[in-house]
């Protein structure tokens, strides 16, 4: 019996002790300071960049003609040689004169390719000094097809390898550097100094 009472004045200091504490309790319980939230950091801006087309070349159209499987009209890539323009076409047939075509040479747009038959003669062109003028000599650093064509023993073949020696070399120096281009010889060179000239 001697309990109870005990625990009710227990009960009773407790009751006074929160009501004479809680003013003071109260107020150090708002004042708190919140802990701050973690904002999230902005995210770097990233610039676009347009991003430039790349550049193609255009293409080059070649009439490939005479001993191969399927003469015609062809586009190539430019800077094709000789030897795609025959792939294109099918090759050569089996009485081909593989060698009337140089394969290593540039083709360029306009370009006609004549495979000759084994044994055939090249057509006879207008490529003959008494086209040129009295005097008149062709410039190597800018001349043309047809007009490296006016020089006497100089046909389609050996022109474009002229042109192909000056795209890959640079303008010639002097002119006895001709002699370096496939297919021109000392003698062909003696016999084209009085029609050509370096400029």
């Amino acid at each position: 019996m001697s309990d109870k009472p005990n625990r009710r004045n227990i009960i009773i200091l407790g009751i006074v002790a929160i009501a004479l504490c809680g003013p003071f309790i109260l107020p150090m319980i708002k004042a708190a300071p919140a802990k701050p939230s973690a904002s999230p950091s902005p995210s770097p801006r990233v610039q676009a960049t347009a991003t430039p087309e790349p550049t193609t070349a255009p293409d080059v159209m070649v009439h490939v003609a005479g001993a191969v499987q399927n003469p015609g009209l062809y586009v190539l890539p430019q800077d094709s040689r000789a030897s795609h323009a025959i792939a294109a076409a099918g090759g050569f047939t089996a009485e081909a004169e593989a060698s009337s075509i140089n394969l290593a040479a540039k083709v360029y747009d306009g370009q006609q390719l004549l495979v000759l038959l084994e044994g055939e003669m090249p057509p006879k062109t207008t490529s003959d000094k008494k086209t040129l003028n009295p005097g008149q000599k062709i410039n190597l650093n800018t001349a043309t097809l047809e007009e490296l064509m006016l020089l006497p023993n100089i046909g389609e073949v050996k022109a474009a390898s002229i042109i192909q020696y000056r795209e890959e070399n640079g303008e010639f120096r002097t002119v006895e550097q001709l002699g370096n281009v496939s297919g021109i010889g000392a003698k062909t060179l003696e016999n084209l100094k009085e029609y050509i000239a370096v400029e």
